[in-house]
């Protein structure tokens, strides 16, 4: 395990620094180091790895990945609960951007139903969805 996730940090920070390759590459030294697997935090990551490369459709698979999983391990099943969200979120904005609306629908509403009752820190960002989705919805007629 801490290899795996020395490398995952590794990943995290060389995105951001603006190196998304490299982290592409930290993050197949975690996958080597966990034999195989990567562990939800690690496909968000690589999801957001995939987005700063430009490729989108991967980005898309890794965030379903995190937005369906329900755990493949332990480790998985503690980091779930506050990871699906982010996923939904970010699939939402993705979906947007390849111009699929009823995907991007789906998964902002699931956002805003899964932070409903967020921290108010995190309100903003389910206030943002909501406002999106009304947009989306007022558009569609």
């Amino acid at each position: 395990e801490p290899a795996g996730m020395a490398e995952h940090a590794r990943a995290v920070v060389a995105l951001g620094e603006g190196r998304p390759e490299a982290s592409l590459q930290h993050l197949e030294r975690a996958r080597a180091a966990e034999y195989g697997l990567l562990h939800d935090y690690s496909r968000l990551l690589l999801g957001d790895v995939n987005v700063a490369l430009g490729r989108l459709p991967e980005a898309a698979a890794e965030y379903e990945t995190v937005a369906g999983t329900l755990g493949l391990s332990f480790e998985d099943a503690r980091a779930h609960p506050p990871l699906q969200p982010v996923a939904h979120e970010r699939l939402g904005r993705l979906y947007l951007v390849l111009g699929d609306t009823a995907a991007a629908l789906g998964h902002l509403a699931a956002f805003v139903e899964l932070w409903r009752d967020a921290d108010p820190e995190l309100l903003p960002r389910v206030q943002e969805a909501q406002g999106t989705l009304q947009e989306i919805l007022s558009q569609r007629g």
